[in-house]
């Protein structure tokens, strides 16, 4: 195996790595969204990819492609039916 990711340090790299990724995708959710002139179901679907995309790291990509095809269903329903009331 690579000696990278069974040492200390290389651990503490994946870490910091990977930390450092999910803060930069949830910086654009715990933003203000008053300014934002996006229609509310993209919003959504934003906030949906993130999390599936923090889902998948955490799972090592096991429930990457399931989290996002739900995120891509929701968004068409959001398209054909809740945005029309908003």
């Amino acid at each position: 195996m690579n000696t990278l990711t069974r040492s200390w340090s290389g651990r503490a790299i994946c870490l910091a790595l990977m930390v450092s990724l999910v803060g930069f995708m949830l910086a654009g959710s715990l933003s203000a969204e008053e300014g934002n002139d996006s229609s509310y179901c993209e919003g959504v679907a934003l906030k949906c990819v993130s999390d599936a995309i923090i889902s998948g790291l955490l799972s090592q990509g096991a429930t990457l492609p399931i989290f996002l095809s739900f995120c891509l269903i929701g968004y068409g329903f959001c398209e054909k039916y809740v945005e029309k009331y908003i």
